[in-house]
């Protein structure tokens, strides 16, 4: 059996702790925030796509606040509003406590890095998406102009402070709330506008 010396051992054991550190240090919305999500009272969310479409652009918003039973309000879908057969929808949803709880939560505790945010973008293909909280410690928004899988990288702005997500975390955390927004309404626009213009 191989031995190592108490030196290796403890050189091994220093940069343990320093990587956990380095790790356990990154800065998150909960602890940059004295309650991190936990108070919004408002959520603006924005998913839109913009490009050299007929389609173009798909819009889908969703204007949300708390209330006892979880977060109510309303979504609104447009696509083809440079067509002549622009779409146009707004429902009623709501959100479950839990679920957005769940969302929130998620949202405050991913690492955040000090760096420049650069987002890849595409000409002529545009994506934005965007969540927009206001909660006691002021105006939150985690966003991303990326058109790449998950949308990353993310940037957060917290006061005139600029973050950057590097993982696919804030998307994933979206589709916790999507069985909700009633996105099929969205699909059943493009299909109708698709229909209209190609014949299709």
């Amino acid at each position: 059996m191989r031995r190592f010396s108490k030196y290796t051992l403890w050189i091994c054991f220093c940069g343990c702790l320093m990587l956990a550190a380095c790790t356990s240090a990154k800065p998150t919305i909960a602890t940059l925030t004295e309650n991190g999500l936990t108070q919004t009272t408002h959520l603006f969310i924005r998913n839109d796509w913009d490009g050299l479409s007929d389609l173009a652009p798909i819009n889908a918003h969703y204007d949300l606040r708390p209330s006892a039973e979880g977060f109510v309000g309303e979504a609104t879908y447009e696509a083809g509003g440079y067509s002549s057969f622009p779409k146009l929808e707004v429902v009623e949803i709501a959100i479950p406590q839990a679920v957005m709880s769940e969302f929130l939560t998620t949202l405050a505790q991913i690492p955040l890095e000090a760096i420049e945010y650069e987002p890849t973008v595409v000409n002529d293909d545009y994506e934005y998406i965007s969540f927009a909280f206001q909660t006691a410690a002021g105006e939150i928004e985690v966003r991303s102009y990326s058109l790449t899988p998950q949308n990353i990288p993310w940037e957060v702005n917290i006061g005139e402070d600029s973050y950057v997500i590097s993982s696919g975390a804030p998307s994933e955390a979206f589709d916790k709330l999507r069985p909700y927004l009633q996105e099929e309404i969205q699909t059943a626009q493009i299909e109708a506008l698709q229909a209209e213009l190609y014949g299709e």
